[in-house]
């Protein structure tokens, strides 16, 4: 049976970035979900949004690598197991397929994709899963 090993400590680097994909996901889905209002941006309100910005990544990257360890831990593990008995699944889109579609799985189960305020949480949650599990699939490596 194959051995899968991590190289570059990949983990680590994913775990680390889970927070700032999720806070990248959360905006960008907040911000989809109201395209009527037109943006127009101020020089003084620039100044304040990257204050804001740098003061979240400062609090998402502990925040989000001590919720994000277990479950990549666990993913990167069940994955690489699965790659090795299967080559399909030791292809990048399949680990960044898998990644997107695992946060979704309780909302499809509860019922939760038809409301409305659940579409920002769930664009944070696939941006930050699915980035994290392509960084894991990185540094993966099959001894055949």
């Amino acid at each position: 049976m194959p051995r899968v090993t991590f190289q570059n400590g990949a983990i680590l680097p994913a775990a680390f970035l889970a927070g700032p994909f999720f806070a990248l996901g959360l905006a960008a889905a907040q911000w989809t979900t109201d395209l009527a209002q037109p943006v127009a941006p101020q020089i003084a309100d620039l100044s304040t949004a990257a204050d804001w910005i740098v003061g979240a990544i400062i609090f998402a990257v502990p925040i989000g690598a001590l919720f994000a360890i277990g479950p990549i831990m666990l993913g990167s593990y069940l994955l690489g197991q699965l790659g090795g008995h299967n080559p399909a699944f030791s292809l990048p889109v399949m680990w960044g397929l898998v990644g997107c579609l695992i946060p979704l799985l309780p909302l499809m189960v509860t019922g939760g994709l038809g409301v409305p305020e659940v579409g920002p949480l769930a664009g944070g949650l696939i941006t930050a899963c699915g980035g994290c599990a392509l960084i894991s699939r990185h540094g993966a490596r099959w001894d055949c």
